[in-house]
C-alpha cells in the first residue's frame, strides 16, 4: 500500500502528529541551554557514528549533525520511560506559562 491509498482521514492524523513530534524537538531543542545542546549534540552523533560503523555502514557519508540531533531527541520523547531527561524537559515547556 502506498501513501497515496491511505484514506483522508488516516493521512490528515498522520501529518498532524509528525507536525506534533516537529513541534515538541523544536521546544526541547530551544529549551536546552547552549552547553546541554552542544552536549546533546556530541553525544548523538558519536553514537550515531559508533552505530554505523558497527553496523558496517560507512559506504554512504553519515547525515548530517542536526538530522541525527532531531532523530535522536525524537526517538527519546518517543520513549520516554526509558529517556525520561529529554521528556521531562518538554513537560517542563509546557507547563510554563506563554
Amino acid at each position: 500500500m502506498s501513501v497515496d491509498e491511505l484514506p483522508a482521514g488516516l493521512l490528515d492524523y498522520l501529518t498532524k502528529r509528525q507536525n506534533q513530534r516537529d513541534a515538541d524537538v523544536a521546544r526541547v531543542w530551544l529549551a536546552l541551554t547552549k552547553r546541554e545542546r552542544k552536549l546533546v549534540r556530541e553525544a548523538a552523533v558519536m553514537a550515531n557514528l559508533l552505530g554505523m560503523r558497527r553496523a558496517g555502514q560507512f559506504r554512504e557519508p553519515p547525515p548530517a549533525d542536526s538530522a541525527v540531533v532531531v532523530e535522536v531527541i525524537s526517538a527519546c520523547l518517543a520513549q520516554s520511560d526509558l529517556f525520561p531527561t529529554l521528556a521531562k524537559v518538554l513537560r517542563k515547556t509546557i507547563e510554563e506559562p506563554a
